[in-house]
């Protein structure tokens, strides 16, 4: 009964607000929503529409139709659509069984609740107030303790009022700073709007300068040039006179007269043939030709802003009004030993010391101890890969109801990561690259790439730009962008995609004669961080999802999305056969990496007490390398999810981007970190790779693979 209520809510939670069906209604391809939900959605997906044909399902992106709402308002068509009776009833036994097992141990399921532990504000079965509670001051009895809280319930009421009040201050104070803020941005918008038409003035009124001397130089060389077609013009017309008179000559009967014509034209023929020749030797082509002002590109290019915008925190007037509060019973500020340890939803920016750009968000202090919840189950088994037969799949991190699980085979406890194997992959630093340009202060490499050629292609977050560097490493040209690029990665022999995370957007590159051209645009519903492709298969994810994309002749179709119960997926690697993916995860205790099929079947997850910040991520062959952003290390992982050991153990500080060659034989690595010195931020490092010497000996683990 317990399981298959279980199985019953995974499918009653509706995948746009993420919580229970409310009212559901369900659609033509069966997947489910709140009619609230389903009705905000159809009105934000048809609103730019003039003459909406219907709508698609957020989950699979089957369209509904329409003609089924014929004289309907969009804001209506979630009334139109079909009620799930089904899931209703199911919701309604699942109230009444959590009703029913209300008073249920969670931990203890033939038992019943009969304590409370005030020290833990938890309830307690008679086992866990003889063993878990035992050393605890204070464990009642149920009763008295819901007596001692009756007695302080006018007391709680009162508080309550005082907490309206205030929350009500606040939030009149908070509608003023809002109001003070929308002010504010209308002001901005309207002073950068009189900087662009003073710029556009001044530049038209230099086009103005420049069109008047072509105008003056058309006029004066056209001139001469129409003299000259006039003369021609003269030529032509005395030419064609003479042909016509010597034709009439020749059928003179009269000698003496066609002779002395004949010799007329002759001596006219002698006249207009030296005229030609003196016409054409002073005869000079004339070629108008505009040089632009490079120094107007350079020092524009120089300016990495148009002005500066500061934003102080002053402590607000109403601020501590809180701070006079009653203590009520039961308010203890006490840790609770037995809440179900929660961890902190994330996007790509975390808690410890990861951030979404390096160059510019400063994290807060990571504590390594801040939870001891051991690592979760690794490799998963095959009766845990059932999912929906949606083109929407699901991936499970981890369960908040049940204990995280241990995979030693992965977890490898009794492994450092420090570390070096048979099969350990060699590393030799041959080059460090100083990226920034001359009139660049400081770079944030978020991704690299290099092409078939030799060429390398770099996106800069910090400068928003394209970055081409020549086989040689010798900086070539760069294109800007009105947002700060995230990762990059190739897509053939002369073309890149990179992500543009702030637009919701991927854009494809074309690299041509050393130079960057924009192509296709690939629209997402999420801000991208990372982006890899491979055999056909391109895949980017953004903090919580994963889209993938494939090639239909000349343009990119998006065949899968995958929500990850996760807000802090960082990079993505598709494998050389384009089946599958791998995603590093801000990790430890949970898992920090995570390998699935691009339909999002999951395979395995790694987790190690020692990787906790997995950043960049890539195959070589079968095998993966990860960068280790906090341990200063790229690590290998087999096939199988297992750490086979340390590719680069040194040389190396706060890697976040890799990247290799077509051929494997050279990694690129990024270093990004805010306390980084400046001249190791714009450092690019290119190690020579070379694959393990084959050993004599063959360990179980050999044998195994």
């Amino acid at each position: 009964m317990a399981s298959a209520i279980k199985a019953a809510k995974e499918e009653l939670i509706c995948h746009i607000c993420k919580n229970n069906l409310n009212d559901p209604k369900t659609l033509l391809c069966l997947h489910s929503f709140c009619k609230n939900c389903i009705q905000g959605f159809i009105v934000e997906n048809v609103k730019n529409a003039k003459k909406p044909k219907g709508f698609e399902c957020p989950t699979c992106r089957r369209e509904t139709s329409v003609a089924k709402f014929i004289g309907k308002a969009p804001g209506e068509w979630a009334d139109e659509l079909h009620t799930n009776e089904s899931l209703v009833n199911i919701l309604k036994l699942l109230t009444l069984s959590d009703d029913q097992t209300s008073r249920q141990c969670p931990f203890h399921m033939s038992k019943e609740v009969e304590f409370f532990c005030e020290q833990h504000l938890t309830l307690a079965c008679s086992l866990c107030a003889n063993i878990t509670h035992k050393s605890c001051e204070s464990v009642l009895p149920l009763s008295e303790a819901i007596s001692k809280r009756r007695t302080s319930s006018s007391k709680i009421i009162s508080g309550l009022s005082e907490q309206i009040t205030m929350t009500e201050k606040v939030m009149n104070n908070r509608h003023v700073q809002l109001e003070t803020i929308e002010k504010t941005e209308m002001d901005i918008k309207s002073q950068l709007g009189d900087m662009r038409q003073r710029f556009l003035d001044f530049f038209s009124q230099m086009e103005g300068r420049i069109l008047d001397k072509i105008a003056q130089a058309r006029m004066k060389e056209g001139g001469v040039l129409q003299t000259e077609i006039d003369i021609c013009h003269g030529l032509l017309n005395e030419i064609e006179d003479s042909i016509k008179t010597v034709q009439e000559a020749l059928e003179y009967a009269d000698e003496i007269k066609f002779l002395t014509k004949y010799n007329d034209h002759l001596k006219r023929y002698n006249e207009r043939q030296q005229r030609i020749k003196s016409m054409t030797e002073s005869l000079r082509d004339i070629r108008i030709s505009f040089q632009a002002n490079r120094e107007i590109e350079h020092h524009l290019f120089q300016i990495k802003s148009v002005g500066t915008l500061s934003i102080d925190r002053t402590r607000s007037k109403i601020a501590g009004l809180g701070q006079n509060h009653h203590e009520f019973l039961g308010t203890s500020n006490q840790d609770f030993m037995y809440d179900f340890i929660n961890v902190p939803k994330t996007a790509r920016s975390t808690v410890d010391i990861a951030f979404v750009r390096p160059n510019t968000h400063r994290p807060t202090t990571y504590n390594p101890s801040s939870t001891s919840l051991p690592s979760i189950r690794s490799i998963s088994e095959k009766g845990d890969m059932t999912s929906r037969t949606s083109r929407m799949s699901y991936i499970e991190i981890q369960s908040q109801r049940d204990p995280p699980q241990v995979d030693y085979e992965t977890e490898q406890p009794g492994v450092s990561i420090a570390y070096k194997s048979s099969k350990t992959i060699k590393a030799t630093l041959k080059t460090e690259l100083d990226v920034a340009v001359a009139f660049q202060k400081e770079c944030s490499i978020e991704g690299a790439a290099f092409l078939k050629s030799g060429y390398i292609v770099l996106s800069d977050s910090a400068n928003s730009s394209l970055k081409l560097l020549n086989s040689k490493y010798q900086f070539l040209t760069m294109t800007k962008f009105s947002s700060n690029p995230g990762d990059i990665t190739t897509v053939g022999e002369f073309d890149v995609v990179v992500c543009l995370p702030d637009t919701m957007r991927l854009k494809h590159q074309k690299i041509e004669n050393e130079r960057i051209y924009s192509g296709e645009v690939l629209s997402v519903s999420d801000k991208c961080y990372s982006v890899s492709f491979n055999k056909g298969t391109l895949a980017t994810c953004s903090s919580k999802s994963i889209y993938v994309f494939q090639r239909d002749h000349n343009a990119w179709l998006k065949t899968t999305t995958i929500p990850v119960r996760s807000e802090s997926l960082m990079y993505i690697a598709v494998d050389p056969s384009g089946e599958k993916l791998v995603v590093t995860r801000n990790g430890h205790p949970n898992t920090s990496i995570i390998c699935m099929t691009i339909r999002g079947t999951k395979i395995w997850n790694f987790s190690h007490e020692s990787v906790k910040l997995p950043r960049g991520v890539v195959f070589y062959g079968n095998r993966i390398l990860v960068a280790a952003w906090d341990q200063h290390k790229i690590l290998q992982i087999s096939s199988d999810g297992r750490l086979e050991g340390v590719v680069v153990n040194q040389g190396i500080q706060w890697p976040w981007k890799i990247s290799l060659n077509h051929r494997g034989d050279k990694m690129i690595v990024s270093q990004c970190y805010y306390r980084l010195a400046t001249k190791e931020k714009n450092c690019l490092k290119i190690f020579k790779l070379s694959k393990p010497e084959p050993k004599e000996i063959v360990t179980d683990r050999t044998i195994e693979e």
